[in-house]
This record gives structure tokens, sequence and C-alpha cells, in this order.
């Protein structure tokens, strides 16, 4: 009976240590992401020049993540650096005419994730951009 009781009473120590530990990374998982919003958020403040300009930014970017399903952090990192790159050289509706149109093929031919990444950068370092 002592045997069984002290079993019982590991397992239930077990089981509580378990969702211990899962809360504890569920609020990790929280606050990592907060944080990678915060940082998307700011990246596109400083891109976009305003903060009603940055949501503007956003909200086509959201749009179309959703409607390509694309990840919206890569996306987002590609778009902020391509923008900072053709600042001065290209009206906003090019940029995300461009932006978009090299998205929407990639997303035609189901290119693999880490190829569009390399794509949608590849637009920041065209080097009539950089002149």
């Amino acid at each position: 009976t002592a045997q069984k009781g002290v079993a019982d009473s590991t397992r239930n120590m077990i089981r509580s240590y378990a969702s211990v530990f899962a809360l504890f990374q569920g609020t990790v998982a929280i606050k990592r992401m907060g944080q990678e919003f915060e940082g998307m958020r700011s990246s596109m403040l400083a891109a976009s020049g305003s903060a009603p300009a940055a949501a503007k930014d956003m909200q086509f970017l959201n749009n179309m993540t959703e409607e390509m399903g694309l990840n919206l952090k890569d996306t987002t990192d590609a778009f902020v650096k391509f923008k900072f790159a053709a600042k001065g050289k290209m009206e906003d509706k090019q940029i995300k005419e461009l932006f978009t149109s090299v998205s929407m093929f990639g997303t035609a031919l189901k290119v693999a994730p880490e190829d569009m990444k390399r794509a949608q950068r590849a637009l920041s370092q065209i080097d009539c951009l950089a002149a």
C-alpha cells in the first residue's frame, strides 16, 4: 500500500511538473511572438516614415501574405529592406507593385519558402536601386 501511494504521488508530481513546464514554454512563446511583432512594427515605422504609412504598409502585407500563404515575418523583413533600398528611387505604389509581382510569381510557381525569401531579398540588392 505504501509503495502504491509513493508511486501515485510520484506520478502526480511528474504531471504537475509537466504542466508547469508546458505553461512556462507557452508563456515564453507568447513573449517571443510579441517581441517579433514589435520588431516588425518598429522596422516598418522606420521604413515608412510615419505611423499612418506604416499601418497602411502592414495592412498591405497582411492582406498579401494571407492571400498568397506567405510567412508574415519573413515577408515583412524583405519588404522593409526593399523599401529602404528603393526609397527616393521609386514611388510607394511602384514598390508595392514590384514586391507583389515577385511574390505572386513565386507563389504561382510554388517556389519553396526559402527560395521565396531569397527572391524577395534580392529585390533590395538590385543594382539600379543601389545607384
